[in-house]
């Protein structure tokens, strides 16, 4: 089972690398915002917290690791 927001963002993430020829969508959200920094909560050593552009919540941020991952269970910092 997929969440039917989990299967727009894979849509997402296929769509955006069919259109960078292999380039990884939120590689390239995380080199933006953190480029901007205009969104940034707090960036870290291994971590960036930021707003994300279309915010659907007053509180929501999102937490990137500044290494690529698969799961949460690959994190050790």
């Amino acid at each position: 089972f997929t969440t039917p927001r989990t299967a727009l963002m894979l849509r997402s993430a296929a769509a955006h690398k069919a259109a960078t020829g292999g380039g990884n969508l939120f590689d390239h959200v995380l080199a933006e915002e953190r480029a901007a920094s205009e969104r940034v909560v707090i960036e870290g050593a291994h971590w960036t917290a930021f707003v994300p552009h279309a915010a659907h919540w007053p509180y929501e941020v999102h937490l990137y690791p500044h290494r690529r991952v698969a799961d949460l269970t690959e994190l050790d910092e």
